[in-house]
Parts: structure tokens; sequence; C-alpha cells
């Protein structure tokens, strides 16, 4: 089985839809972070996507979609950070972006009960 790899997508949603489109034998992807655009917009993708996130998401939207287990959007899945995931038949960890200053008060504490 494959599984696709997507750089920091900056709300450039339709290039994206064109890759997945170009790979139809991928049935999954990661993408490293910064999928949001500048306004802090998700979008869904024709395939399952899973993200860490990067400086630049709305990290309301993530909270969000973490207290209600939900995904961000249909098919693009938030990775925990500092946890190990299934994503597919692999497991993955993830590891992302920078902690906003409204949320670095919950981070710390997160990563406190990793220690």
């Amino acid at each position: 089985m494959r599984i696709g790899a997507l750089g920091d997508i900056h709300g450039e949603f339709d290039a994206v839809r064109d890759i997945i489109a170009r790979h139809p034998d991928v049935p999954v992807w990661l993408q490293v972070g910064d999928v949001a655009t500048n306004e802090g917009e998700y979008f869904s993708p024709p395939a399952p996507v899973y993200f860490i996130k990067g400086n630049n998401e709305d990290f309301d939207v993530i909270a969000e979609a973490m207290s209600s287990q939900q995904p961000v959007a249909p098919n693009l899945h938030y990775l925990k950070n500092g946890r190990a995931h299934h994503v597919g038949p692999w497991r993955v960890a993830a590891l992302g972006g920078t902690f906003a200053p409204s949320r670095s008060e919950e981070h710390t504490s997160e990563l406190q009960s990793l220690a």
C-alpha cells in the first residue's frame, strides 16, 4: 500500500485536489502542517488526509475538532501532537508546528503529562 506526502498547503486546495486526482492508487495522504488559508479556512479533500499542525493553522478550529473527536472537515484528520497514531496500516508519530499563544498553557500541561 502506498502513502502520499504533502508539504505546506497554505490554502492551495485546488492544487491538492489535482495532486490527489493524479494519484488514484494512493489511498491515504500525510500532510506536514499549514493546511489552512490565511483566513483560517479548511477543505474536504477527495481522499483521507492526515495532518500535523503548522504555525499557520486556525488553532480554535483544531481545538474544536479535538474536543468533539471529529475531523476538522470530512476526510481531513488532525494528528494530535506528541502522540502515535494509526494512519492506514502505518503507525506514525506527530510532532508539529509552533504553539498558538492562546493555547500555550494547554500545550505546556499536555507536554508535561507526556514526560
